[in-house]
């Protein structure tokens, strides 16, 4: 089975990462040809380099939007996009054209769009009457704020992939009403087992508390929630903690450090940038904090349970799906920095409790959400498809 996978991007991102090691197992496990196309260049190729998973380059611009902007950095760039739309659109017809030939001349018998963002693979794609399956990862809306430019247009051709898959149940609801049922699929991330599962990982067993968060630096990522959550802590007379967050040093992300300076939280709130060793980050913590306003997945989630973190997430999107309250790790009213305050001092006091949860948790994660059982529904997905056994 030969597929041509395309990501939007070409990074350390975890859906990034999801793909590569989705393509990894079916490469060395199912005996599948793989070739990546990326539109750009980025820290992503490291991690196909390492993999032995070839790639090629070929430019495009996706179809995403800033939604009902309110920032006029967001105004800006929806009037940007506007502005340059008709490029983009010629530009885009012109990588059509270099895609079609790519896939005339290796032949694939799958295309595998990685993202809700790009388009252009599914033009090719459908021109060279070639199956494709269109992988949904976002909440585009409800989480990250932007759309699709027409969506329209962009709803009616995602329904002619062959097949639609939604990472969580949240996610396949939305789409439900959108798109054709018949052809939609919900298949979790996977992760891999072997790298982020840690057996002998016993929570609080230092005198200070370790809580840590995983990911992009941003508003819809909920890390101001943990500062404030933080700063009641210490109020309440609770001092023997520390705050680390793991992820690229934004524009945004500079606000939020001299605000945790400014409000005297700096001895207890760390920043650190972006680490490709996240290991190591949980194996050393206790707490791991997922604040977002409406995750599709979360798979810092699922690499923290699996790490034996106890995890204590905001009550949206699919973080609900991956956290049972009170049993497998602890949820919070998401933007109640109080609650989590609460959440967390709760587990601080009930130590042997939150042990119990961890590991709990670590369970579920390890019985539900390998990277092993996710490779084994996708490929059965490309079977369907191809309708016969390869």
């Amino acid at each position: 089975m030969k597929i041509l996978f395309t990501p939007s991007d070409n990074n350390m991102a975890g859906a990034f990462q999801s793909m590569v090691r989705l393509c990894t197992i079916l490469k060395n496990e199912y005996g599948c040809e793989i070739l990546v196309l990326l539109r750009k260049g980025g820290t992503g190729q490291q991690l196909l380099d390492e993999n032995q998973i070839p790639y090629v380059k070929i430019p495009s611009f996706n179809w995403i939007v800033p939604d009902k902007p309110t920032s006029t950095f967001r105004r800006i760039e929806l009037f940007v996009r506007t502005v340059t739309k008709p490029f983009a659109k010629i530009y885009n017809k012109y990588a059509q054209k270099r895609i079609e030939q790519l896939i005339r001349k290796e032949k694939f018998d799958i295309i595998h769009l990685n993202t809700t963002y790009i388009y252009v693979p599914a033009l090719a794609a459908l021109e060279c009457k070639v199956p494709f399956v269109w992988h949904l990862r976002e909440f585009l809306e409800e989480d990250q704020k932007k759309r699709i430019w027409n969506k329209k247009y962009g709803y009616a051709l995602i329904s002619k992939a062959d097949a639609v898959i939604t990472i969580s149940t949240s996610l396949y609801q939305k789409y439900k009403e959108i798109l054709p049922t018949k052809t939609l699929y919900k298949i979790y991330n996977g992760l891999d087992e072997n790298y982020y599962y840690c057996p002998n990982h016993k929570i609080f067993s230092n005198n200070k508390v370790k809580l840590l968060m995983v990911g992009t630096i941003n508003e819809a990522k909920g890390q101001i929630q943990a500062i404030e959550a933080c700063s009641s802590l210490l109020m309440r007379g609770i001092v023997n903690f520390e705050l680390c967050i793991v992820g690229d040093i934004t524009k945004y992300a500079s606000a939020l450090k001299k605000h945790v300076e400014d409000i005297g939280l700096k001895e207890y709130v760390k920043f650190v940038g972006q680490q490709r060793d996240t290991v190591s980050y949980y194996n050393r913590s206790d707490i791991v904090l997922v604040c977002s306003r409406f995750e599709a997945f979360g798979r810092v989630t699922v690499e923290a349970m699996m790490g034996g973190c106890l995890v204590i997430g905001s009550n949206t999107g699919g973080t609900v799906e991956l956290i049972e309250n009170e049993n497998t790790g602890m949820l919070y009213s998401c933007g109640n920095s109080e609650e989590l305050a609460d959440k967390i001092e709760i587990a601080i006091k009930n130590v042997e409790n939150s042990r119990q949860m961890a590991a709990r948790g670590q369970k579920f994660m390890m019985e539900n959400m390998t990277a092993s059982m996710n490779a084994e529904n996708i490929y059965q997905v490309y079977r369907s498809i191809l309708g016969k056994d390869q």
